[in-house]
């Protein structure tokens, strides 16, 4: 799914979307479209629509999911 349909799919337009996050419209848009960002950028916008996300890495013997990213994850104890 690409992060248009996800947004439209949880009811937000890009203005709406873009207010939510405190940035301008035309960046949400340039975003939307980008092929490539930072894990943290795109942890927002999932955050902004109301999920969570999760990284998982699929291996033939199985899949793993990165811890690394959690927002809740504490180091050191």
């Amino acid at each position: 799914m690409l992060l248009s349909d996800l947004r439209k799919a949880t009811g937000y337009s890009q203005k709406a979307l873009a207010m939510k996050l405190k940035m301008k419209q035309p960046s949400l848009s340039k975003l939307e479209h980008a092929r490539d960002m930072q894990v943290t950028t795109l942890q927002k916008l999932v955050g902004a629509l109301g999920g969570e996300l999760e990284i998982v890495c699929r291996f033939p013997k199985g899949d793993v999911r990165l811890v690394q990213f959690d927002r809740t994850l504490t180091v050191g104890g």
